[in-house]
């Protein structure tokens, strides 16, 4: 175990307090995934039931949307299902998402020895990005 941990947040569809929700980043889950095997790290992202959970959701947000019985798209998403970058500080350690980060520190942190610092790469995508 190396003490990396890459994370994929953006894997599903997230709300976002007073912002538009976040949208999905395709193939973050599997950059991340191969990334910490490569590196002999660990890796989070959401599970596959919960990607489809949120894909459901959202297309279903945005049919309402489209037939005007919603003005957000965003209204049908899981509302614990949001953008970890969006907490507010008081939640950040009651979070699902810091806590299982958290745990896999303390992994690192809990072997023989003195601690080792945690490398955190997070992983995030870019549709259609502009050429530059």
């Amino acid at each position: 175990d190396r003490p990396l941990l890459v994370t994929a947040p953006h894997n599903i569809y997230l709300r976002r307090d007073g912002h538009s929700p976040h949208a999905m980043e395709e193939y973050t889950t599997l950059i991340a995934q191969r990334l910490a095997r490569q590196l002999g790290g660990a890796s989070i992202a959401w599970s596959r039931p919960e990607q489809h959970r949120s894909e459901l959701l959202w297309f279903l947000g945005c049919r309402l949307s489209t037939s005007g019985h919603s003005s957000d798209p965003g209204s049908r998403l899981d509302p614990q299902n949001r953008d970890p970058n969006y907490l507010q500080p008081e939640e950040v350690m009651l979070n699902p998402w810091f806590r299982q980060m958290a745990a896999i520190s303390d992994h690192f942190s809990s072997g023989p020895g003195p601690p080792r610092p945690t490398l955190h790469v997070d992983v995030h995508g870019c549709r259609d990005p502009p050429s530059t």
